[in-house]
């Protein structure tokens, strides 16, 4: 395997990639102005207001058990199951 030495990588130093970065986006602005192009807008950073939590009542244990099996139910109707022994294919 070969050594992943820092003086062996590609990469500039991050202060040279944000200035050739802010330089192409400098570019390609002008780019856009001259073709005429509108440069899109960022959306506003207010985050949108929270939702609401609707905090319902607690259910019993045996109302949770019966609408997860009428869930489960109305999930295969009119769906034949068969059961398989185990080691059979």
């Amino acid at each position: 395997m070969s050594e992943n030495r820092p003086d062996s990588l590609p990469f500039e130093p991050p202060e040279q990639e944000n200035i050739r970065l802010r330089e192409e986006n400098a570019r390609l602005r002008r780019l856009l102005a001259v073709h005429s192009i509108p440069i899109p807008q960022l959306a506003p950073e207010n985050p949108p207001p929270p939702k609401t939590v609707e905090i319902t009542p607690p259910v019993d244990k045996e109302e949770r058990a019966r609408k997860r099996i009428t869930c489960f139910r109305a999930c295969f109707a009119g769906e034949k199951m068969y059961t398989l022994a185990m080691g059979e294919k």
